[in-house]
């Protein structure tokens, strides 16, 4: 696998990206994986990592970018009243800037099919896949 942390040129500023594929060189499909509220840890990237087991071109966009770098490495009440008031505030229209910019990045890839890409919601971003597609 190759794994790399990528800053994909944003709507609004550079959106942070956990990307991973396999190391055969491709193309492979691309699949964007939306996050859940708790935020990028090493779950997500151990998700994302099964998915490109798969053959798939992985990316794994940090969708809280907005509110700066927001790590959660433990969950209490504390950290839920955090990322709540943060699902409150990114917006579905938010979400979907974003993955234009990251099928533009995509577009550009050689290790990329060509064609279309797939979405997984994990959680929260059920509603943002919904919106996407």
């Amino acid at each position: 696998m190759i794994e790399s942390h990528v800053d994909i040129d944003g709507p609004e500023q550079p959106i942070p990206c956990f990307i991973v594929h396999p190391a055969d060189g491709g193309p492979h499909p691309a699949v964007i994986f939306y996050m859940d509220a708790p935020g990028i840890r090493e779950e997500l990237w151990d998700m994302a990592r099964r998915i490109a087991g798969e053959g798939f071109y992985v990316v794994l966009p940090d969708l809280f970018y907005r509110f700066g770098t927001i790590r959660f490495p433990f969950r209490n009440e504390r950290t839920k009243v955090v990322w709540r008031a943060i699902m409150e505030h990114l917006s579905n229209a938010d979400v979907i800037d974003d993955t234009r910019s990251m099928l533009a990045y995509l577009d550009t890839q050689d290790t990329v099919k060509k064609g279309p890409k797939g979405c997984i919601g994990h959680c929260m971003s059920g509603r943002f896949i919904t919106a996407v597609a």
